[in-house]
């Protein structure tokens, strides 16, 4: 009890300039949606780690039974995607391509009548996903804690009033380039100019309607092509938000690496500069303009990575287009998810997830991490990225070919130009 004291304490300290703010934000959720989405909105923010502070977590990693059932999930709406974002395990499936229906989502939302919040996520483009938007409305309209991952390619003015409209709480904009070439290179199919655009219409329209929500996030994959601009992501991301909302939050997310895209890792040696050139940049900004997350600099870095009984990742699960659970989304963002799928914990179209949720996979993954032991599933085919699992217990099967790396890809890599903080280094 004592380290969750210190934990509440730690975390709450560090909250207390934003205190306000999320007095403010609750505020505007009861004005707009009612009291059910601002109560909600306030669980979601104070125990859920991905979006808000976290308090409980380390109580529940401890003693997992305290958690009776989720109260946020992660589920995967589509895996079609036209873009060949070099990142993603997408670009190099070899896997169709499928969606599922509003009445799908509406099933699985039957399954958790005490659901507080739900994370759209997942391998694809959401907005290709046709019943995206009643999907997005079906949600809201439970009074959910919504929020979604996007490039904003195809956020139309339109769809921008419905994400206000009806309430949508926290849109992340996925963005790994501060210009045209870069997020040409490294979003094969994007637009710089034209998700720069979007997202701006967005925060007019917020402001128009005088509404702080969906509340903007940015969220930022480092890699080799853009480690040494860093500081010029807050620039951008404080001229698209402008005055339509007062903090900004952003991700700055090390690449989760696996065999085909590993070539983008930047040098671990040059994330402590990268981070002190962002927080010199941020100190130019009043005190409360951006809060930002430097957590998953830790990614795939053993030393830095927290001891297995820390984990609670697993209070959120993550339902794949299948309806397959895994316990953790981190689980299916490593070209593996062909091989590990039938090591998951069950199929939310199959069974009821309560049966899921009590069943062998889970209370065996819950015991061995309350007892400081690796669960199989955590590393069946590599360690875990974030916490100390030790190393794989088999090598991923090589029996289905995968996609080649896009020629584009390929020959950008051969002309690119070392970062500054890598000249530095070497100089030094």
């Amino acid at each position: 009890m004592k380290e969750l004291a210190r934990h509440i304490v730690s975390r709450a300290s560090k909250s207390k300039p934003y205190v306000k703010w999320l007095v403010e934000q609750t505020t505007g959720v009861v004005k707009q949606r009612g009291l059910k989405a601002g109560f909600n909105y306030l669980w979601t923010i104070t125990f859920s780690i991905e979006d808000g502070v976290g308090l409980l977590y380390p109580l529940w990693s401890k003693r997992p039974g305290l958690l009776r059932y989720p109260g946020r999930i992660e589920i995967e709406v589509t895996t079609k995607c036209f873009l060949k974002c070099l990142k993603c395990e997408q670009v190099y499936w070899n896997e169709p391509q499928k969606s599922l229906s509003a009445a799908q989502i509406e099933k699985v939302l039957d399954e958790f009548p005490k659901l507080k919040g739900i994370s759209l996520s997942g391998i694809g483009h959401n907005y290709q996903n046709p019943d995206y938007e009643k999907i997005l409305k079906l949600c809201c309209d439970r009074s959910l804690y919504v929020q979604f991952f996007d490039t904003f390619l195809l956020i139309t003015p339109s769809r921008a009033k419905h994400l206000v409209d009806w309430g949508v709480t926290k849109v992340w904009m996925s963005i790994d380039g501060v210009d045209e070439k870069t997020v040409a290179l490294q979003q094969q199919g994007s637009s710089f100019k034209k998700v720069v655009n979007n997202a701006k219409f967005l925060c007019r329209y917020k402001e128009e309607k005088k509404s702080r929500f969906p509340e903007l996030g940015f969220t930022v994959v480092v890699t080799k092509y853009n480690i040494d601009r860093l500081p010029e992501f807050l620039d951008l991301f404080d001229e698209i938000v402008g005055d339509s909302q007062r903090m900004i939050m952003v991700q700055f997310i090390r690449l989760i690496g696996f065999e085909e895209n590993k070539y983008l890792m930047p040098d671990a040696s040059l994330l402590k500069g990268a981070k002190a050139a962002v927080l010199e940049r941020a100190a130019k900004f009043p005190r409360e303009r951006f809060r930002m997350n430097f957590t998953h600099f830790k990614y795939n870095i053993e030393d830095n990575k927290e001891p297995i009984e820390c984990c609670a990742s697993w209070a959120v699960p993550f339902i794949t287009v299948d309806g397959v659970v895994y316990p953790c989304c981190g689980l299916t963002e490593g070209n593996q998810r062909q091989h590990i799928d039938k090591s998951a914990f069950g199929n939310i179209f199959k069974a009821p997830f309560r049966k899921i949720w009590n069943g062998e996979g889970y209370r065996d993954l819950k015991s061995k991490i309350s007892k400081g032991e690796s669960p199989d599933i955590c590393r069946m085919y590599r360690p875990c990225t974030a916490f100390k699992t030790g190393p794989a217990l088999r090598q991923k099967p090589q029996d289905t070919p995968q996609k080649t790396i896009p020629a584009a890809a390929s020959a950008a890599s051969a002309s690119y130009d070392e970062p500054a903080f890598a000249r530095e280094s070497h100089e030094a």
